[in-house]
């Protein structure tokens, strides 16, 4: 037996194991008194005192709890093939009633296989965000290949404001005109600190391999957000390094141009759990905007820049300085006017 309650978006699954009289009332209430059990005969029978035994119908029971990011079960239930000779009825119990219970609610292969409670459109949108991250790199490697350093990784890092246009225009997301403007301010601030070329360093393929990475990494960021409010972190970074082998890993593989990382092992096992860690604190952030959150994200690159000066001494001068106080007022600015 199943039932389940709507509270907005959140359901609640109740799941019976057993409901059946199983203790004498007044054994169950040792205060309870024959005259005051009679006197609420009538309004107990037959629903929570059985008339035929007199024994309390009791309901035996757990809730599944279903959020749009998380499954949650409160198991209250006695269970299968555990020795309980004090309670015969209980004693090594072998019954399919719960599973069949669990699977009237439809999400059995939740519980049983540790999927998570999502629609086709979560799975989709994981896809997507996977696939979009996949190509985004490919672009990105191509840029580099072909292009300075300094000029690719700046329009890359405009990652973030694509993906901001893309939730106003594509999730209806709705932002003030001061938080666009503090926005605005913030990726300007990135593109000061981290360009590094002149004008003669600018060439038309390079760009536009950076600008494709662009817009796709700022599509992989509003795809990852959709995905990780049905799926969470965990299902949507895998779908994505799923994929990230499948278009990338295997084709280089394949053409025996994939190499052994060596004793870069490290680093690269580093900048794996740390580009994970990352998508997952964005995609929680996300779940409050996406915009503002893919924005704030993008900072990845002034941070590298910054992280180059402190680990490898690099040096940093007068326009990364300005940059990064242009950083600072632009989030100081979108963090005051979304508190």
């Amino acid at each position: 037996m199943s039932s389940a309650i709507k509270l907005g978006n959140i359901t609640i699954h109740r799941v019976v194991e057993q409901q059946a009289p199983i203790f004498d009332a007044l054994e169950f209430f040792p205060t309870l008194s024959k005259e005051l059990l009679e006197e609420n005969r009538s309004w107990l029978e037959p629903t929570f005192l059985d008339p035929a035994t007199g024994k309390l119908v009791l309901c035996i029971q757990s809730y599944i709890v279903q959020t749009p990011q998380h499954t949650i079960m409160i198991d209250t239930c006695v269970g299968n093939h555990k020795p309980r000779p004090q309670r015969p009825m209980w004693n090594m119990l072998n019954s399919d009633r719960y599973e069949k219970g669990l699977a009237a609610t439809g999400i059995a292969a939740i519980v049983l296989e540790g999927l998570p409670p999502a629609t086709g459109t979560g799975w989709a949108w994981a896809i997507t965000a996977g696939a979009a991250s996949a190509l985004g790199l490919s672009m990105m490697y191509r840029a580099l290949r072909i292009g300075k350093v300094g000029i690719v990784a700046p329009i890359a890092s405009t990652e973030g404001a694509f993906a901001a246009l893309l939730s106003v225009a594509v999730l209806d997301e709705s932002l003030t005109v001061q938080i666009t403007m503090a926005l605005a301010v913030v990726v300007v601030g990135v593109l000061v600190v981290t360009v590094r070329g002149s004008v003669a360093d600018v060439h038309l393929r390079p760009t536009l391999f950076a600008l494709a990475a662009a817009g796709l990494f700022g599509v992989g960021l509003v795809a990852s957000s959709q995905a990780g409010s049905e799926l969470g972190a965990f299902w949507t970074i895998l779908v994505a390094r799923i994929l990230g082998i499948v278009l990338i890993a295997l084709p280089l593989l394949a053409s025996r141009r994939l190499r052994p990382p060596g004793k870069a092992l490290p680093l690269v096992t580093y900048s794996a759990l740390a580009e994970s860690g990352g998508f997952a604190t964005f995609i929680a952030g996300a779940q409050h905007g996406v915009a503002v959150s893919a924005v704030l994200a993008s900072q990845f690159a002034a941070v590298a820049v910054f992280g180059s000066y402190v680990a490898f001494g690099e040096r940093l001068g007068r326009q990364q300085l300005v940059g990064a106080a242009v950083i600072a007022a632009g989030v100081a600015a979108v963090a005051a006017l979304r508190a």
